[in-house]
């Protein structure tokens, strides 16, 4: 048989041409292979990689909750009665300077801090007077004393409502509950001359009020007033329950 088997005359192999072309064919065979994978490789690293979807969380936000007041009261008299603190603590330190044993008189009625829990004036007749503190005008004293009069807290539905008999301060209006629940809101208008009732709140800014009404005592109120205009920038008006009036 070696006799039929060709002979290939090259100095790089010496073996059967056979042998050579098998031999070939094999490394052609692996060379291909190796190509293929190296080319599916790179179709596979090639490929971009897409991430999966992250879950999406939702949070809602409670609202807010606005106290009914707020949604009533002008812009001007919301930010007056959230700087009352400020406001007291200038108008006292105009009284202590001049009127410091008549400041010390009232008690517990000029003491801001004083506050005491369930607010609301049970409706019926009140003995008031105002007592106007602080000055604005150099010609203006930072105390003055108004003389006794008569207030009245009523029911309107669900709703209190104060009016003032006391001259130069003529006033009426409706009690607003705050959240905190220490204090109640009067927002209320001047009552015209020879007239018997209060115009709307809103209805006129000019004649507009503000307030808060603060328990001092038992059956003991204060209604008290910060001022943007005036002479004034307090008026604080007591109120004592006067049932036999």
């Amino acid at each position: 048989m070696d006799r039929l088997a060709p002979r290939c005359h090259s100095p790089l192999f010496s073996g059967s041409c056979s042998a050579f072309g098998g031999a070939m064919y094999r490394l052609l065979g692996l060379i291909f292979a190796v190509s293929s994978m190296m080319a599916l490789g790179g179709c596979q690293t090639s490929r971009k990689e897409v991430a999966a979807p992250q879950p999406v969380v939702t949070v809602e936000e409670e609202p807010v909750e606005v106290e009914a007041w707020r949604g009533v009261a002008t812009e001007q008299d919301a930010q007056l009665l959230d700087a009352l603190p400020a406001a007291w603590e200038e108008a006292l330190d105009e009284v202590r300077r001049r009127y410091r044993r008549a400041l010390a008189a009232e008690g517990e009625l000029l003491d801001p801090e004083t506050r005491l829990k369930r607010p609301a004036p049970a409706p019926g007749t009140y003995r008031c007077r105002a007592i106007r503190i602080g000055s604005r005008a150099a010609r203006v004293p930072p105390w003055s004393v108004s003389r006794s009069g008569f207030c009245y807290v009523g029911v309107s539905g669900e709703q209190l409502s104060f009016a003032s008999e006391i001259v130069g301060t003529r006033i009426g209006g409706y009690l607003w509950d705050v959240k905190e629940g220490d204090n109640l809101v009067f927002l209320g208008a001047t009552v015209p001359a020879r007239t018997k009732t209060a115009p709307p709140y809103g209805s006129n800014p000019i004649l507009d009020w503000a307030g808060l009404v603060e328990r001092t005592d038992e059956f003991h109120y204060r209604l008290t007033l910060p001022r943007r205009t005036g002479d004034n920038r307090l008026i604080v008006i007591e109120l004592i329950a006067a049932p036999d009036a």
